[in-house]
């Protein structure tokens, strides 16, 4: 393997890493933070790209879609239930569903969207 090879597999790598850990205190990745900030243009970009995990837990077990549902981003929930391997019953450390935040702060519209695509509404 060449210099030249290496250090370009050392750049993606440490791109990936970047895209995928963010240094905050629940350990967000770039996903989380779009989600949660309601950034459709960033969600839209970070999940073309197949590097980036939809599913990565926080330390307190919360998803992308936790965020964006516990706020009431419908656009981003959306687009997260669009991505073909979306855990949409994912438990967070509480047991809680993203189903459940919505439902605490009332978000009605991504409420009904969730039930749409398949959310276990027994739990």
């Amino acid at each position: 393997m060449n210099s030249s090879s290496s250090e370009q597999d050392l750049a993606s790598h440490t791109e990936q890493i970047q895209m995928n850990f963010v240094p905050t205190a629940y350990f967000w990745n770039s996903l989380h933070i779009a989600a949660e900030q309601g950034d459709i243009q960033k969600v839209n970009q970070l999940c073309s790209d197949p590097r980036v995990d939809v599913n990565k837990q926080d330390d307190l077990g919360d998803t992308p879609l936790h965020l964006a549902a516990g706020k009431g981003h419908i656009e981003v929930v959306r687009k997260l239930l669009s991505m073909r391997n979306i855990a949409v019953n994912k438990e967070n450390i509480f047991g809680e569903i993203p189903l459940d935040l919505a439902l605490d702060n009332d978000h009605e519209e991504v409420v009904a969207l969730l039930l749409v695509y398949g959310t276990d509404s027994s739990q």
